[in-house]
C-alpha cells in the first residue's frame, strides 16, 4: 500500500469543563447514593473525579459513559425530564452532601435553575460550595456567575471550520474581535480548541491507482486507500478535495475515487473530472483533522505510514503498520 499522509502535530486542548458539559449521553440512571465502584487508569484526565451531571434522560447513559471512559464517577441528577421534576429528594441530597462530588455539570438551564432554587429552599448559598467546582455551557454560564458562582475560565471549544468545498473562511482576526466584544473585561482566561483550523488543510492522504473500470456507465478508479484510511466520506458524506499528483495530457473523465474494500460504502469521493491511468498517484486533501484519528485496522488493513513534510525536509513520523503489528496484542486461549 503507498498511501501516506503529510501532518503538522495533532492537538487536543479539551477542557475538563467542555468535556463534562458538551458532550452528550443515554442510558440507566445511576443514583445519587450508590456512585458505582470503578478503577480507572491513574493516567486518565479524570481519574477518581466524582461528576454529578444534570441532563435529559435520554443523553444521560451516552454522557456518563464518556466520563467514565476518562476516569470520572459519573452520578446523573435528572432535575429535568419534560418538564421540572416535582419530586428534588436525591437532588437535596446531592447539595447538602456536597463534599462527596468534585465537580457540578450543567447541560442546561434547567438544571441550573434546580440547582439555584434548591440552594434557596434548603438554607444553603454559593459560598457553600467552595470546594465543588462548576462547568456550564454558553450563556448558561452566565447563569452560574449571576447566582454568585465564580467562573475560572471560558471554554469557547472549537468550531473554526476549514474550506472543504468553497465554505466561507473564517477570518481569524474578525473572530477573535467578535469574541472579545462578546466577553467584554474578563479576569477569567479564555480556552480555545481550534484543531482543525491549525491541522485540517496541512494533511493529505496519498494513494496509487489500482485499477480503473466501468460499469453501466459508471467510471471508478479503484485506489489503495480506504475507508478505513480516512472515513468521514463513507459516515457522512463528507467532500474531500482530489487532485492528480503528476497532472498528465489526456481527456478528463467523470470518476468516483473507492477503496479495495468490499463494501458499498468504500468509497472516498464521487463524480471527480480527472485523467487517469492505472499506477497514478492521487492526492486526497484537507485529511488533517478526522483523519489518522478516525482510521481503522478494518478488513485486516494496514495503516499507512505518515511523514511530516517541513519545506524540503520529508521524514517518516509514524512508521507503516504491519500485521504482525496488528497481532502483537492478541494471545491464544489457553486450556
Amino acid at each position: 500500500m503507498t498511501a501516506f499522509r503529510s501532518i503538522t502535530p495533532r492537538l487536543g486542548a479539551v477542557g475538563v469543563a467542555a468535556m463534562a458539559c458538551l458532550l452528550a449521553f443515554h442510558a440507566p440512571a445511576i443514583a445519587a447514593d450508590t456512585p458505582p465502584s470503578l478503577v480507572a487508569r491513574q493516567d486518565l484526565p479524570l481519574h477518581g473525579k466524582t461528576i454529578l451531571f444534570t441532563t435529559p434522560r435520554n443523553y444521560a447513559g451516552k454522557l456518563g459513559g464518556l466520563l467514565i471512559e476518562h476516569g470520572a464517577r459519573p452520578v446523573w441528577m435528572p432535575t429535568i425530564v419534560i418538564e421540572p421534576m416535582r419530586d428534588y429528594a436525591e437532588f437535596d441530597r446531592a447539595l447538602t452532601e456536597r463534599d462527596r462530588y468534585d465537580w457540578f455539570a450543567f447541560t442546561s438551564r434547567n438544571g441550573i435553575e434546580a440547582f439555584f432554587s434548591r440552594l434557596e429552599a434548603l438554607g444553603l448559598v454559593a459560598a457553600d460550595f467552595a470546594g465543588v467546582k462548576f462547568a456550564a455551557i454558553g450563556n448558561d454560564a452566565r447563569a452560574l456567575e449571576a447566582g454568585g458562582i465564580e467562573l475560572a475560565h471560558v471554554d469557547f471549544g472549537g468550531g473554526i471550520g476549514i474550506a472543504y468545498q468553497e465554505e466561507p473562511v473564517v477570518d481569524i482576526e474578525t473572530y477573535a474581535a467578535a469574541i472579545l466584544q462578546a466577553t467584554g473585561k474578563r479576569s477569567q482566561s479564555l480556552w480555545f480548541e481550534p484543531g482543525r483550523y491549525i491541522v485540517g488543510e496541512a494533511g493529505i492522504l496519498v494513494a496509487r491507482v489500482l485499477t480503473l473500470k466501468e460499469n453501466e456507465g459508471k467510471r471508478f478508479a479503484v485506489i489503495d486507500a480506504a475507508m478505513n484510511d480516512l472515513l468521514r466520506p463513507a459516515l457522512y458524506d463528507a467532500w474531500q478535495r482530489v487532485s492528480e499528483v503528476h497532472q498528465r495530457d489526456g481527456a478528463r473523465l467523470s470518476y468516483d475515487i473507492v477503496g479495495p474494500v468490499c463494501e458499498t460504502g468504500d468509497f472516498l469521493a464521487k463524480g471527480r473530472s480527472m485523467c487517469l491511468a492505472e499506477g497514478d498517484l492521487v492526492a486526497i486533501h484537507d485529511a488533517g483533522a478526522y483523519g489518522f484519528v478516525m482510521s481503522s485496522n478494518y478488513n485486516s488493513r494496514n495503516r499507512p505510514a505518515e511523514v511530516m513534510v517541513a519545506g524540503s525536509d520529508a521524514q517518516c513520523v509514524r512508521e507503516r503498520e504491519s500485521i504482525d503489528d496488528q497481532l502483537r496484542l492478541e494471545h491464544k486461549f489457553k486450556r
